[in-house]
């Protein structure tokens, strides 16, 4: 999805979808976000590729990505790069912030799940 304009609309990017996306150049407006579903269990998400992308929300607070996991589970995430997005401020200018993070964790054999923090590395 590449120079469109969302307004007021989700982007929904199902797990099952395509091996590939790329979201770049597109203006998010009002309470568009964009939704990373999964449509089954143990899901995995790669080659995810959301760039320069503008989020204005008016000033409001505004989730701009948001994990759908109501029909599966995410089991991993690779290959995925999300940066030199512009998201509005709600007190001051618009700012272009980039960051970049790689966590692991090792799973061991009858481990369901774990947890991974990002928040560290996390800018907005």
């Amino acid at each position: 999805v590449q120079q469109c304009y969302l307004d007021y609309a989700p982007l929904v990017i199902r797990s099952d979808a395509a091996a590939a996306a790329v979201v770049q150049g597109n203006l998010f407006l009002g309470t568009s976000t964009i939704v990373l579903e999964a449509r089954k269990w143990r899901a995995k998400l790669r080659a995810l590729v959301i760039t320069g992308n503008i989020f204005h929300s008016w000033g409001k607070a505004n989730r701009t990505f948001l994990l759908d996991e109501t029909h599966g589970s995410f089991d991993s995430v690779t290959d995925t790069v999300v940066e030199n997005n512009e998201v509005t401020a709600i007190v001051g200018a618009a700012k272009k912030l980039g960051t970049r993070a790689t966590l692991s964790t090792q799973m061991f054999p009858g481990t369901q799940s774990t947890a991974i923090d990002f928040s560290p590395a996390l800018i907005f």
